[in-house]
């Protein structure tokens, strides 16, 4: 699998935009990693009109896997669909392991938002390459 510098230094962008989210999760940050996933799957839906072939199946892909979990994350919680439990357990152990001694919680609710942004945007990428594989595969005659 090859990826082009440009795809790489994006990826890059966007993994430390999330590092520094994480580190001061701030509504700022996670305003802006959300933003992030919303463009993401905007960008899947272009992707999925005007490209074709490899492309185009990894961005079907990553539209149907990541904007499912984007639909389902924005339920609310008392919903019986809704995946925030385990995916706020994951935040709330994250929190706790960058910032031991912090008595203040108010900015769990940033690191929240953040978490469930960075998920959205990481089973996008594996639905996308599951996409990719399920194309690539040979079909067969009847």
């Amino acid at each position: 699998m090859r990826f082009r510098l440009r795809t790489l230094l994006i990826v890059l962008a966007w993994v430390g935009l999330v590092c520094v989210a994480v580190r001061q999760p701030t509504w700022y940050w996670a305003l802006a990693v959300f933003f992030s996933a919303a463009i993401a799957l905007a960008t899947s839906a272009l992707a999925i009109i005007y490209r074709r072939g490899q492309t185009r199946a990894f961005a079907v892909g990553f539209l149907l896997l990541g904007g499912s979990i984007f639909v389902l994350l924005l339920l609310p919680t008392d919903s019986r669909l809704s995946p925030k439990g385990n995916v706020d357990q994951i935040g709330m152990l994250l929190f706790q392991q960058i910032h031991p001694q912090a008595k203040d919680l108010a900015p769990l609710f940033g690191l929240h938002t953040i978490v469930n942004s960075v998920v959205v945007i990481l089973l996008g990428v594996m639905g996308g390459a599951i996409a990719q594989v399920i194309h690539a595969a040979p079909q067969k005659e009847d």
